[in-house]
């Protein structure tokens, strides 16, 4: 293809504009923003937002963006932090979509034209996120994240009472939309700007979905945001999922219980704790179900992935709670294989291990 056949093929896509916050990201930066400048979608902004680094990273940004004019490089006056850095990266994106990306991960060349054509063959969906690896601070690929099987609108509303199902630097979403609606600002959302978007997206009524593809390589940091915050992002979470039960299923929910669900370990106090939350899980599942009437593999997806939480929870417990040696054995030896093996199916097998897997490796590749 000529360079003049190549610039009208571009031309005729649409543009997007994909933001990228940094902040003291100078040993990964420069990795994920070539991931983003080598993407095989051309037709990109790149907007580029250092939130006044101390580090190098605003150098290393500044010479990249001299090697590629689609980077728009922009230095904030005085440190934002990631919420207001993020809604300016909206005011200034000219795109008809916006995509998301962080300093320090890694997005694979088929990430944002995968996307894209997503979204242009299901014209009803508004943000569609992917699947990704987990990756050490040093690239050694730990597991994969995001493989929980509720992939289309109604079956990601409901994880989102349990977790957060959209990965946050791998999202697509329509411009207009996001630029209506912002990253919201306020206390009792900071460190989980993201969940309580998709929350007020969701009760909106507005489609969001995941491909289920590693399209990204997600860092896991020890001194990251979400690491250093992990309290205040479980009880702020926790107090968006239960307004969101209330408002979504007219359910006032029980927050001891959903905190257990949501892999709450110091909350697990005795086995009865155990047996109530299975149970409150079920309710739940079910009032979902019969409201929402989701087609029956949507479902199936919703009942498979209870079970799966059902597991983790009884690992939890075995390791992380508060439960006696005897107890836990009692989960060990009794609990665990009856669950596990109660519908048991080979994606369910391959799920688990992969997480396992992904636990183990976490401790010893930090």
């Amino acid at each position: 293809m000529s360079n003049f056949e190549d610039l009208s093929a571009n031309l005729m896509l649409p543009l997007v504009s994909v933001i990228l916050p940094c902040y003291n990201t100078e040993r990964h930066i420069a990795q994920a923003l070539r991931s983003i400048m080598q993407q095989d979608y051309k037709n990109l902004e790149i907007i580029v937002l250092d939130d006044y680094s101390s580090d190098k990273s605003w150098e290393i940004i500044q010479n990249l963006a001299a090697q590629d004019s689609r980077i728009r490089a922009v230095r904030n006056e005085r440190n934002l932090q990631l919420i207001q850095t993020l809604n300016k990266g909206i005011q200034l994106a000219q795109g008809q979509y916006i995509a998301r990306m962080d300093a320090d991960d890694i997005s694979e060349p088929s990430r944002i034209s995968t996307q894209i054509a997503y979204l242009k063959q299901h014209e009803e969906v508004d943000m569609v996120a992917t699947c990704a690896s987990y990756i050490s601070e040093t690239g050694f690929v730990l597991g994969r994240l995001n493989f929980h099987g509720c992939y289309d609108a109604v079956g990601a509303a409901f994880v989102s009472m349990f977790d957060c199902p959209f990965l946050h630097p791998s999202i697509v979403i329509k411009a207009d939309l996001l630029r209506a609606i912002g990253y919201p600002d306020h206390p009792e959302t900071h460190h989980i700007e993201d969940y309580a978007l998709w929350i007020q997206l969701i009760q909106a009524g507005h489609r969001l979905e995941i491909i289920p593809e590693k399209l990204m390589r997600y860092r896991i940091s020890y001194r990251g945001v979400s690491q250093s915050n992990s309290r205040e992002q479980f009880s702020r979470g926790l107090a968006v999922a239960t307004q969101y039960i209330l408002d979504s299923l007219r359910l006032q929910a029980d927050v001891r219980l959903l905190s257990i669900l949501r892999q709450g370990a110091d909350k697990i106090n005795s086995l009865d704790d155990l047996s109530a939350a299975v149970n409150y899980l079920k309710e739940l599942a079910d009032r979902f179900i019969e409201k929402y009437n989701p087609q029956n593999k949507c479902a199936q997806s919703i009942r498979t992935w209870c079970s799966e939480r059902i597991l983790r929870i009884l690992w939890v417990s075995v390791t992380r709670s508060k439960l006696s040696k005897a107890e836990k054995l009692r989960v060990i030896f009794r609990r665990l294989p009856r669950h596990f093996f109660k519908g048991f199916h080979s994606e369910r097998l391959k799920n688990i291990y992969f997480h396992f897997q992904f636990m183990a490796k976490r401790r010893i590749f930090k």
